[in-house]
């Protein structure tokens, strides 16, 4: 249902999506995991044809977003991180008015706004104004609106941002369903629990790059392991960390301030060498870590972002 190939978003020179393959069919659910500036946004602009692209091809059910985009978009549900509908109405008003949007009327229209309410388990607030909802609940109406006229693809950007958990249980729930139902999603979030709940697949963003895609199980067990974090009592000498890779102790290794992280092929040996080679220097160790493989594992390996926090490479 979404056919991405060799995908090229541009600001100027700068590259905010590179060369991005990625193809998602029915009933699949497809997660993106990537830090501030990674691209994911800039990636959904261009898949929904709201962003021109540089380069390569984007299919929504066999239709072109920018070439034939009424077709794609009849296919198409989005749900964006902003927020995305009028205060002043209630929210079987704002049902309606995006129902008509998408062509619906009648009892169509009903049954439409009737469904996609029951899923977000807002039908008892249908007639209340949203201006007056709590933060959990504009969330939930947020996603029915994408729902609204049955998407066979359908986009989420971050859509549980800021909810109370009541109402974060309520819409992974209803993706769970979405995707039961045929329809291929895709999925962007920081949330490494979401995605180990929801995704097939997950594929790993960074600076405009798919650095990995495969099941998360499978991710974690190629990635996830092999992860040292040591604490020293004072900030890391310049060149410490390639010393200890030029061992042999660590595949791959970064520091930033006092802390170090390392990959290694065996934990025994390399605690041996960081001992040592600290001793040489002088280096007292405060504490270490050795992370359980996860996700997130696997994440702050492939992007290496809790040690360039500060740093943003796009949008």
């Amino acid at each position: 249902m979404i056919c991405i190939d060799q995908l090229v978003v541009t600001y100027g020179a700068h590259v905010a999506v590179d060369h991005v393959s990625l193809r998602v069919d029915e009933g699949e659910f497809v997660g993106l995991l990537g830090p501030n500036g990674a691209g994911k946004t800039s990636l959904f602009g261009a898949l929904c044809g709201l962003l021109p692209r540089r380069a390569g091809a984007v299919s929504i059910g066999g239709y072109d977003p920018e070439a034939d985009r009424i077709r794609a978009t009849r296919r198409l549900g989005v749900v964006p991180q902003d927020l995305a509908f009028y205060g002043p109405l209630t929210a079987h008003q704002n049902l309606a008015f995006f129902g008509e949007l998408h062509g619906l009327s009648g009892k169509s229209l009903r049954d439409a706004i009737d469904r996609a309410l029951d899923l977000v388990r807002l039908s008892e607030r249908a007639h209340e104004r949203t201006r007056t909802f709590s933060g959990g609940m504009k969330r939930r109406l947020n996603v029915a609106i994408g729902l609204l006229h049955h998407p066979r693809v359908l986009v989420l950007d971050e859509p549980t941002v800021g909810v109370d958990a009541q109402s974060r249980g309520a819409l992974l729930d209803c993706f769970e369903e979405v995707a039961r139902s045929g329809a291929a999603v895709v999925y962007a979030t920081h949330r490494m629990e979401e995605a180990e709940r929801l995704c097939d697949r997950v594929a790993i963003l960074d600076e405009g790059r798919v650095l990995a895609c495969d099941a998360p199980d499978a991710l974690v067990e190629r990635f996830g392991s092999g992860c040292l974090r040591v604490r020293f009592e004072r900030e890391v000498p310049p060149g410490f960390v390639d010393e200890v890779v030029a061992t042999g102790a660590a595949t791959e290794g970064s520091s930033a301030r006092d802390r170090m992280e390392l990959v290694v092929p065996k934990v025994e040996a390399a605690l041996s060498t960081v001992a040592e080679r600290a001793a040489q220097h002088g280096l007292g160790i405060a504490s270490l870590e050795l992370p359980e493989p996860s996700l997130e594992a696997v994440f702050l390996r492939l992007t290496g972002r809790r040690l360039r926090d500060g740093r943003s490479a796009g949008r």
